[in-house]
């Protein structure tokens, strides 16, 4: 368990009504106190929309992280990157 300081963005264009594409971005850790070295998120898709409460998502994820904490025996660690394609549902409450 550990908590870190994370800063991000978003940018997205609405190509016409139904249709929108998005990248999301955002960086953590920074290897303050006992969080990861680097974390790291990156999200590009597109956005179809069925209707005024449902959407269809379509993208590719990129996630990376590099951790470690204590010693010896007990150290622990972890550098890794998930990649691939996304698909999800948006339903607006």
């Amino acid at each position: 368990e550990w908590v870190e300081p994370i800063i991000g963005g978003r940018l997205r264009w609405d190509m016409n009504e139904k249709l929108a594409a998005a990248v999301r971005t955002d960086f953590g850790g920074f290897g303050i106190g006992e969080g990861s070295n680097l974390t790291w998120n990156l999200l590009a898709g597109i956005d179809y929309k069925l209707s005024q409460k449902i959407s269809l998502i379509a993208g590719y994820r990129i996630f990376d992280i590099d951790y470690d904490s204590g010693s010896g025996n007990k150290k622990f660690g972890i550098d890794a990157q998930f990649r691939g394609p996304i698909f999800g549902l948006t339903i607006l409450f």
